[in-house]
């Protein structure tokens, strides 16, 4: 009888400490995972937006690029036209 007892008590804490633990964890995950994975977000939308500008800025580049090109092309010709 008394080792049923015991027995049933072990199980009891057993339960009890098995609950406990889910709970911390539970808790630790929301506090210190979750926070984490939003600052995480934030940064690669901020790095996202830091390629975007970039992207832009080069293809002004290119573009800015190519129409001095074209207006060097077309500078020698009119110097003779001057002449």
């Amino acid at each position: 009888m008394q080792a049923e007892q015991a027995d049933e008590g072990a199980m009891s804490l057993l339960h009890c400490i098995s609950w406990k633990t889910e709970r911390i964890k539970d808790e630790f995950t929301e506090r210190y995972s979750n926070p984490r994975l939003n600052d995480t977000e934030a940064k690669r939308m901020e790095m996202f937006e830091d390629l975007q500008t970039l992207e832009r800025v080069q293809r002004d580049y290119e573009n800015m690029k190519m129409m001095m090109e074209v207006k060097i092309k077309d500078f020698p010709p009119k110097m003779d036209i001057m002449e």
